[in-house]
């Protein structure tokens, strides 16, 4: 019996090509984007669980009151480790404090890097987990020695054996490998940490680190811990949480914890001293976003089966009068929606296969779905069946309940609730799909309005090289003369800092008529008098500096949320205390965005220093490609140090990349508009072409009696243009709602405005009036002789 239900169903796709195709193209397309989607949401949920000490691992923060809010950082003294080893040791298996994983040039013979590594004391292999592929494990790592990943050993060594070989770091220190370990997977937290090296390496190269190692105020160090078997953070955060008070003599009141591994991706960030879920919503987001895909493609399929009942109804009755039960009918629908479900099975995994490439792109991660995995296999065809079910419980159901009588009679079926049903879930679709449209035109102009901020500089033709060796250091007046002759560079300048990010900030500037407990914290930027010509910042009261005042030396800009939040009237007239010095005030310039263009400018001080900062800003010369310009600045600067890699960066590049959440948040929620869109118009086009199907002899005699074609596809589609505008309606709100709460997540944000809704439902309008359109034009053209002929 089995086998004649599978030859009725593949009789009855046949027959019904149409409806076949649109069925299976829908719930293919709704399978291949759910699958690609789950495919990427167990991969953020396994995020770093690769490691062995997933759940022992924590990073040591603190939260400080600043500016009248929390600020939470993991910035900390090198002395706090050795404090909370000494005090607290029996919570812990590891104490490690760890340099951040900055980038280093690293050079062997003719062959050169750049790589982003850690120094790390003793137990750093703990934290990370390192999995050698060569060499002996052998732990503490000799302080002369480094260990590299897979990826570095490939770029310096080819297919050369690097054991026992000397690689120069920023040719500040040379260190032998002494292993290779596995790359670490593309969803690790440490994915881009390619070299391994004891802290004394660190020590050895930088003075800085080696000034920091009796300074309590020095906060520049994560502090990584492994918590001991019967450990829990909760417990030791609060054990620890006072640690740092005995050596604080500013108000901002530190108080130390332990974010745990297993959050760092799920809640990646901290709002006035609170861990806020931020990678968490997105994992919500998108698991909602695949569901009400797939929920999309199962309402067509339900949608399309009910609608086509009258055909199907005389077979049905036909069935019943000569004997069959409706556990026989309910079996052979099942039969005819398995078939249809397993063929969008296999569609939606060629597709999946097709553009799973185009997602990791999108995405910056490695998703795979590997065909020879049982597991997946299993996995992917149980929910094969659970889609089966839950598709084909209503029309089987529904279809097994008609009376033969009647049928056989020729009574109409398919109306009243039935009908109802049908007009809710094409609602349900188009509000979906609208809601989906509104949250990418929100995100959009989000993204427009951030991109768009005066950032307080030029950015066009601005690149910065960190000055990572020792030969390009000291040189400033000579480098500057060579560059500017060449005609390759318009101005140059040096700073403490990148110009994408503020690494120094200080929280021990005073002025008068500060409040007693006040402990604000600004941040700290050393230049060079051509910081201002060279990157075109506008100072609004006062002057810049000159080398021609030699009292500049004792003397700051602060940037206008700095001068607000001082609150002189007249700053020009003012000065500050730091560190035990008076620097008069002689200007005020507009704020520059350092960090993320949605946040509030941070109030800055910028103090002046005559040369020898570890960033040279370049502006290039108009009159030279920027290819020419780069290359005459390589050749000068190397003619200070042959043997320095140099790390260009361009000033344009590194603001757009701090747009990149938002940027793959529009292009995810975009492909997923238009698919929801396409599968309900693919559902609308289906429901169209049953109605003119239905409808052919009507048609034909209002075209006798006169009707044009404009009226009658007018008619045809405007009900179902009906639907969508309550789609529309009931979207509106719910879409407000939503895209209200995400904004909140910017300080510098959009308010949504009225055109946003009458966009996205202009368009919703304007496709569903081309999907039935095009149909109702076709039923409207036919021939009334043919029409009237129809049975």
């Amino acid at each position: 019996m089995i086998q004649n239900y599978f030859k009725i169903a593949f009789r009855s796709l046949v027959k019904n090509r149409l409806y076949s195709i649109l069925n299976v193209s829908g719930l293919g397309v709704g399978l291949a984007a759910a699958l690609i989607i789950s495919l990427w949401l167990i991969s953020e949920l396994g995020f770093n669980t690769y490691n062995r000490n997933y759940d022992q691992v924590g990073l040591v923060q603190k939260n400080l009151i600043y500016n009248g809010g929390i600020n939470t950082t993991e910035s900390n003294p090198i002395l706090l480790g050795a404090a909370l080893r000494n005090e607290y040791g029996q919570y812990f298996d590891e104490v490690v404090v760890s340099s951040f994983g900055g980038e280093q040039s690293l050079k062997y013979k003719e062959e050169s890097t750049i790589k982003r590594g850690y120094f790390m004391e003793k137990g750093g292999d703990k934290i990370l987990d390192l999995q050698l592929i060569k060499g002996a494990p052998n732990f503490p790592l000799d302080p002369t020695s480094v260990l590299i990943s897979e990826k570095t050993a490939s770029a310096l060594f080819g297919t050369e054996n690097p054991i026992n070989k000397i690689v120069n770091f920023s040719s500040k220190i040379n260190l032998k490998v002494a292993g290779v370990y596995k790359n670490f997977p593309i969803n690790s937290t440490f994915r881009n940490v390619d070299f391994y090296a004891d802290f004394e390496a660190f020590d050895t190269m930088e003075e800085w680190v080696r000034n920091s190692k009796t300074l309590w105020q020095e906060s520049s160090f994560p502090i990584y811990v492994k918590l001991a078997p019967n450990a829990n953070f909760d417990v030791v955060s609060k054990k620890i949480a006072k640690v740092l008070l005995p050596h604080t003599n500013d108000k901002s009141q530190p108080e130390v914890f332990i974010h745990p591994m297993a959050k760092w991706r799920l809640y990646p960030a901290f709002e006035n001293g609170k861990a806020v879920g931020s990678g968490l919503n997105n994992i919500l987001i998108f698991a909602g976003i695949g569901i009400l895909i797939l929920l999309l493609a199962m309402i067509n399929f339900i949608n399309l089966v009910t609608a086509r009942a009258s055909i199907k109804a005389k077979e049905i009755g036909v069935r019943k009068a000569i004997g069959s039960s409706r556990k026989g009918i309910l079996q052979m629908v099942y039969t005819e929606v398995a078939v249809m479900v397993f063929i969008a099975g296999i569609l939606g995994l060629l597709l999946a296969q097709l553009f799973v490439g185009w997602f990791n792109i999108l995405t910056a991660i490695k998703i795979e779905f590997n065909l020879k995995d049982i597991t997946f296999i299993l996995r992917f065809f149980s929910g094969l069946i659970i889609i089966t079910l839950l598709s084909g419980i209503y029309p089987a159901l529904y279809l097994s309940s008609f009376s033969p009588i009647k049928i056989l009679k020729g009574l109409r079926i398919g109306s009243g609730k039935e009908v109802l049903l049908r007009k809710s879930l094409v609602v349900f679709q188009f509000t979906i799909s609208v809601i989906m449209l509104v949250s990418m035109m929100v995100i959009s102009q989000q993204l427009k309005h951030g991109m768009n901020r005066p950032m307080g500089y030029d950015k066009n033709r601005l690149i910065q090289i960190q000055k990572s060796t020792p030969g390009l250091r000291g040189h400033f007046w000579a480098m500057r003369e060579q560059l500017l002759a060449s005609g390759a560079v318009e101005e140059m300048a040096e700073m403490n800092t990148p110009l994408a990010e503020n690494w120094h900030n200080q929280s021990g500037i005073s002025w008068r008529g500060k409040p007693e407990n006040s402990s604000e914290s600004f941040g700290e930027v050393i230049v060079t008098p051509e910081f201002g010509k060279t990157v075109n910042w506008k100072i609004i009261e006062g002057r810049d500096f000159s080398r021609k005042f030699k009292t500049d030396t004792a003397a700051v800009i602060l940037n206008k949320s700095a001068a607000k939040l001082i609150g002189f009237r007249n700053p020009l007239k003012e000065y500050i205390d730091y560190s035990g010095n008076h620097y008069t005030i002689i200007g005020v310039a507009e704020d520059i965005i350092f960090d993320s263009p949605y946040d509030n400018a941070k109030p800055t001080v910028f103090f002046m220093r005559l040369a020898n900062a570890p960033f040279i800003t370049l502006k290039l010369a108009q009159h030279y490609s920027v290819n020419d310009a780069v290359g005459r600045i390589e050749k000068i600067l190397k003619s200070f140090d042959p043997e320095a890699t140099l790390n260009i960066k361009f000033a344009d590049y590194e603001l757009e990349s701090k747009f990149w959440r938002e940027k793959r948040a529009l292009e995810m929620i975009s492909v997923f508009s238009f698919i929801a869109i396409f599968i309900c118009c693919l559902g609308l086009f289906g429901l169209a072409t049953f109605t003119a199907e239905r409808r052919t002899k009507e048609i034909g005699i209002r075209k006798v009696l006169g009707a044009s074609v404009i009226g009658i596809t007018g008619l045809l589609s405007k009900d179902f243009l009906k639907l969508v505008v309550i789609g529309i309606i009931i979207a509106a709100p719910i879409a407000y709602y939503f895209m209200t709460q995400w904004l909140q997540g910017f300080v510098y944000r959009i308010d949504i405005e009225w055109w946003v809704f009458a966009a996205a439902g202009g368009m919703a309008v304007l496709i569903a009036f081309l999907t039935v359109g095009y149909q109702s034009i076709k039923a409207a053209l036919m021939n009334p002789v043919k029409s009237l002929k129809t049975e």
